[in-house]
């Protein structure tokens, strides 16, 4: 199962197993109503749906097999509260679609990135971005859950 990383303490990355939660401050908590799931292997995006799905919660998720079509859904949707961005996806990488989104100014997203290939570079690359963290693929779904409602995103 992978470790989620946050990008507040990248210098806890010496020791994989500690994880160290970041805890929004009250006026950054929310129930998230809208998120999107992008990777590349469209299959993964939509067991993590599924799976939301089948535990009832009140939140509309979609999903996007590459960066220009999580653009897309950005600009048709602009209620999104969270994106889980692949980092490493072809011809527009998860970076380059998160860094299009985190500066546009129009939107209040936060974005937390997953892969398989979590080294203290990419975990220092996406806390300079504005990612809000770096979760290990594969995910446990359960674990995200916890860890969401633990930094003060909650799913209803």
């Amino acid at each position: 199962m992978g470790n989620c990383f946050f990008s507040e303490n990248i210098d806890s990355i010496q020791e994989p197993n500690k994880i160290n939660d970041v805890i929004l401050p009250l006026s950054k908590q929310k129930t998230l109503k809208k998120i999107i799931i992008v990777d590349d292997v469209i299959s993964m995006a939509q067991r993590m749906k599924k799976y939301y799905e089948m535990l009832d919660y009140e939140v509309t998720v979609l999903c996007a097999g590459s960066g220009e079509e999580c653009l897309q859904l950005c600009e048709l949707h602009k209620d999104i509260d969270l994106i889980f961005m692949d980092l490493i996806m072809y011809p527009m990488d998860g970076y380059t679609t998160a860094e299009k989104i985190l500066k546009d100014p129009r939107n209040n997203i936060y974005v937390i990135a997953m892969s398989g290939l979590i080294d203290a570079e990419s975990i220092s690359r996406c806390r300079e971005m504005g990612m809000l963290n770096v979760f290990e693929k594969p995910v446990n779904y359960d674990d995200v859950v916890q860890r969401l409602h633990k930094m003060g995103l909650n799913l209803k």
